[in-house]
This record gives structure tokens, sequence and C-alpha cells, in this order.
């Protein structure tokens, strides 16, 4: 047992002070009443193992003098009950806590007018907290008028409560910070805003910088707002900014906004970078860009495909571009970079993607598979082909069924592989009116020259094949479709 005098004055026995007499007018005693006892503290937070503890109990009521007792159970292993030289209305749990664990203890309070109360509590000592890291590295762009309420994540410190702040700059109009982390509200004005995050957990706190764009809503047009996840070398930025021109004259028509539901998409899902789609507004394809390490200088250039599509029309609405630091970056400046890059953000909105799901390949594996649209049937005929659009038989599984066949079409972007540097690679009226097979809005007119193979290819196609490399690229991962009740079903599980 503990027992706890808080000073000197405590020393008198508590019997003596319960009643105290004092002289009235006509010289009979008065009895003095006290406060009633309690102990005000109702709770203690954690300790940290190895961390020096100092935590109040206090007292209200009574005479003011006050004795402590622990009546049963225990203090964590490295604390005592002490009292506070400087104080007269608490005693103090102090000391460093030597091992993890849930202590419960009753706590017992006697005044020195003969009042007694007591008080269980549990007290927890917990491992030292992790380095206390922010997750999240980047925010997903908003659009100007359309909701926003993004999560943020950290990592370490307890592994329990985070508390969030801004501390320097300011968000986008129309946009808070709550303590919990999320950005949210509607944001009022296209603009790119700067600012630092403080982030505080078991007693550790650390910052991050952060840009967040507002882009413009389009309702006239198709828009591609590129987001990268990972930092960008500012030397691929022209190829990318020449590949959105180049879908956005082909693809015109507006699509149906979407508010992308807080935890509508994995940390797993598009390529690992779900979560950075979550809780925005998209108008109209988001398109997230990493470059990282493949395979290696050689093999695979990119994978790329929809992660969210919209449940009315099955059009993406967010999906994932990866691209080989190791083949892309000796190609800066040059225009094999640009085919590469705009190849790859043509399986985003659905080329060789999303033919199987919406019915439109025949004999996928096969020996002969065909794309079956109407629309680029017709064109293929029209350039002299016979029947539907021959598919890839050769390369790898990202490569086979999800591209033109190199031995009939020869240069064109779409193949499954790809042309030294210095050969140009048109977009024939195939690809475009393959876009209309889809359901998109359509300008034949961005359509370039071109002329099939003739069969003469075959030869030549392989040849490339085994000197450069297929793109063997068509991104595997789930994608998922956005009801209309903002729940999340699967247009195809991971394969």
């Amino acid at each position: 047992m503990y027992t706890v005098m808080k000073s000197a004055r405590s020393a008198l026995l508590p019997g003596l002070l319960a009643v105290a007499a004092a002289a009235g007018c006509d010289g009979s005693p008065t009895r003095v009443t006290h406060p009633a006892l309690e102990i005000a503290t109702a709770s203690l937070p954690q300790a940290v193992r190895g961390q020096l503890y100092a935590e109040p109990i206090y007292a209200e009521g009574g005479d003011g003098a006050y004795f402590w007792d622990i009546v049963a159970g225990s203090l964590p292993t490295g604390l005592d009950l002490g009292v506070d030289d400087q104080s007269v209305d608490h005693a103090i749990i102090t000391g460093i806590p030597e091992e993890v664990q849930t202590a419960v203890f009753t706590v017992q309070l006697r005044s020195g007018d003969g009042q007694s109360v007591t008080r269980e509590f549990s007290l927890t000592v917990v491992h030292e907290p992790a380095p206390l890291v922010v997750h999240t590295q980047r925010l997903p762009p908003a659009l100007v008028g359309g909701p926003y309420d993004f999560q943020l994540q950290a990592n370490g410190g307890d592994e329990q409560r985070y508390d969030w702040a801004l501390a320097e700059g300011t968000l986008p109009a129309g946009l808070e910070l709550t303590q919990a982390g999320r950005i949210r509200g509607t944001p009022t004005t296209v603009q790119a805003a700067a600012f630092v995050i403080e982030v505080s957990s078991g007693g550790l706190t650390t910052r991050w910088s952060f840009e967040l764009r507002v882009v413009p809503h389009d309702t006239d047009a198709f828009r591609i707002t590129v987001h990268p996840v990972v930092d960008i070398p500012a030397a691929l930025q022209p190829h990318i900014d020449a590949a959105v021109a180049a879908w956005e004259a082909a693809i015109t028509g507006n699509l149906t906004p979407v508010e992308v539901p807080r935890v509508f998409l994995d940390g797993d899902d598009c390529a690992g970078f779900g979560l950075q789609a979550n809780g925005t507004s998209v108008d109209d394809v988001l398109v997230l860009v990493s470059i990282t390490e493949i395979d290696g200088a050689g093999g695979v250039l990119g994978r790329a495909g929809p992660c969210g599509v919209r449940a009315s029309s099955r059009l993406p609405f967010v999906g994932v571009v990866v691209l080989d630091v190791d083949d892309l970056m000796p190609l800066v400046g040059t225009d094999r970079l640009t085919n590469i890059i705009t190849h790859e953000m043509a399986h985003v909105f659905g080329f060789g993607t999303l033919w199987e799901e919406l019915g439109l390949i025949q004999g996928a594996g096969g020996t002969d598979p065909r794309f079956t649209g109407q629309r680029a049937t017709a064109e293929f005929q029209a350039l002299g082909g016979t029947g539907s659009v021959p598919l890839e038989t050769q390369g790898g599984e990202g490569t086979r069924d999800g591209h033109w066949r190199k031995s009939v079409f020869n240069v064109e972007l779409m193949t499954g592989f790809a042309e030294p540097v210095g050969v140009h690679q048109p977009i024939s009226r195939v690809t475009i009116a393959q876009w209309q097979d889809l359901g998109y809005t359509v300008n034949m007119a961005a359509a370039e020259t071109f002329a099939l193979s003739g069969g003469a290819g075959g030869t030549h196609a392989y040849r490339i094949h085994e000197l450069l490399h297929a793109h063997d690229d068509i991104y595997r991962g789930r994608v998922r479709v956005l009801g209309e009740d903002g729940r999340s079903t699967l247009l195809r599980p991971e394969r």
C-alpha cells in the first residue's frame, strides 16, 4: 500500500479535523462543514516505455489536507505515486515505465475531516512511437465547383490518433482542413495553392509541403487531367503534354463528371496509387502517371489501363500510366518517347483494356483474334482490309489481343511493338473509329494519313520484336465500377 501525505499539516490525525470548534457569540461551539471530497481526475493518458511520465491526479473538496493511497492493484513497473511540493491539490504519478502493459489500480483519497473516496484507474504503457511520417506525398487535383474530400494519411506516432493542422500558406478558396486530416469543401477558383501541413501523434510532430491544383470544368470538350503521383522529370512534361493534345483532338465529347467517393479505391488499386484518386471530382478522365523501374533497360516500356469506370457508359474516369525510367529517359526529346506515352495513355481510355468487357473481341487467345466494333471495322475495310480488325497474336499477355496486328498495321501507333527513333507512328482512322465503338464522341479529322501494309509486313514485325521491344503494356489490375449510389463493384478482378 502506498500512503502519501500532501504536506506537513496533513500529519494531523484525520479525526481531529473532522469537526473544528470555534467560539460563537454565546460561547457555544460551531460545527464547520467541508465540501464533499472527490477525486476530480477521471482517466490517465497512456505512458510510453522508456520515456518520463508525470501525470497529476487532482483532489477537490474536503478540508484541504489530503492522504493518497493505492488500495488495490499496482502501478506499472517504474512508476510511483508521490506529492508535488509545488502544489496542494494533487498527487502525481511519475517515473519511467519499464514494461509495455496495462495496469489497473484503485486510488484512495482521504481528507483530514474524515472523508474518504476511491476511484479505479487504468494506465497503459505502450511501445516507444515509431518515427512519424506523412504517408500522403501528393494531393489529387480538385475540380472547380466539384466536391472535394481527401483524407490525409500518416504512419508512426502512436498509430492511433493523428492531429492535423495548416502550418503555413492557405488552401484553395472553398476548402478547409479538419483536425482529423480531411481536406474538404468545394473549390471556387481555378488556381494552384502551396501550403505546409503539420501532423502530430504520440508526442511527435512532422510537416509536409503540398501543392493542390484546382482545374477548370470544361463542359464542351473532352479533357484529360494528368496527376503525377511521383516526381516526374521536367524533361518528360512536353512529351506528356503532346500525348494529351493528341487524344483531346481525337476524342471531343464531354463525359459526365464524376464525384469519386472518399473510400472508393483501395491503396493497391491503380498500380498501388488508388488512394490518389479518392475524394476528388473528375472531368473527364484523371490519368495517374508514375515513372519507376519496371524491368531495367529493354523489355517492358510501360503499363497502363483504367481502374475506375462509370456505371452508365463503362467509360473510364480514372486510370494509371506507369513508365519505365530506364527505357524512357534516354529517349527524352525524341518522337519515339512521345509515341510511347501517347500509346500508353490510350490504354487508360479503354484501347485494348475494355474491349473484352464490352464484347468487342472475337477469338481472343486464338490464332486470329479480331476487334468487332462496327465503325472501326468499316474504316479498316475502307483501307482495303478484309473482315473485322485483326489483333496481335504475338508477344506477352500485355500485347496479344490488345493491339492492332503488326503484320497488317505496320507502324500505326497502336500496334503492340515500338518503333525506332525517327519512325513516325500515325494515328489512323481505324483507331479513332475504335473510340466511337467504345462510346466516345470523336473527331475523325484528327486521323493522320495511313495505309495498311497489305500483308507484306509480317517479317518486318517480327524483326522489330526481336531488336526492339513489345509494349506488353496492358495493365491487368482491378477495374471498379462507380455505381449511381456511390458504391463500388468490380468490372474486372485483378488477373
